[in-house]
């Protein structure tokens, strides 16, 4: 399996490394991933659950499908407990429909979302935010968007994304070039992406819990 040095994640989240950032989103033109992701979710340094990617290709683009399940056991009893299954769909480059299901210690949301030409619909609503996202972190388009939505209430969140710089992963005892963006948005922490915008790892803290997600695949 491969592991991600604790302390090279932390170095880029102090800001390790910096020589320069990696073009903006937009700049990696948004065509369907080669091939699936996972990522192992470490809570507090402690495996404790799993994030997937997989993508089908439609006429006019593709659909990424996303699954997410997270436990935090203490003594032997279930502390906390996250699932969450995204769906997305692509066309001309361009996300059009969002939906995220899922529960948070058994408590079950729904959020769906269009983009339309006219605007975004949120929950059946139109929204203001003209450059609104899912909060997909695996593609890099992300960063380019002031307000993303929160997957579990359904709210559009500011966004604010700052460069952080060139920086290194070790990845099952290889190092891996990446660079580093600190993200505010309904989570706050650090996201690396490698110099072909694919999405390697993140860092954020939860509840005041130390969060990890390290690609793996």
């Amino acid at each position: 399996m491969l592991t991600l040095d604790r302390r090279t994640l932390l170095a880029g989240a102090a800001g390790a490394g910096l020589l320069g950032a990696m073009p903006a989103g937009r700049s990696i033109a948004q065509t369907m991933p080669p091939a699936p992701m996972r990522f192992v979710i470490r809570v507090d340094g402690s495996e404790s659950g799993e994030h997937t990617l997989r993508f089908v290709r439609t006429p006019a683009g593709f659909d990424a499908f996303g699954t997410t399940s997270i436990r935090v056991r203490i003594a032997f009893i279930n502390a906390y407990r996250f699932s969450q299954n995204t769906e997305e769909r692509w066309e001309n480059g361009t996300w059009t429909q969002y939906r995220s299901t899922g529960a948070e210690n058994g408590n079950g949301y729904e959020v769906q979302a269009r983009n339309t030409p006219q605007g975004a619909l949120l929950q059946g609503r139109p929204v203001r935010a003209r450059d609104l996202m899912p909060a997909s972190f695996w593609t890099p388009r992300v960063l380019d968007s002031g307000s993303v939505i929160d997957p579990v209430k359904g709210t559009v969140v500011s966004q604010s994304v700052q460069p952080r710089g060139r920086d290194s992963l070790t990845l099952g005892g290889q190092r891996v070039a990446a660079t580093a963006y600190a993200v505010d948005n309904f989570l706050g922490g650090t996201i690396w992406y490698s110099p072909e915008g694919r999405w390697l790892a993140a860092t954020f803290d939860r509840r005041g819990h130390a969060v990890e997600y390290i690609r793996t695949a």
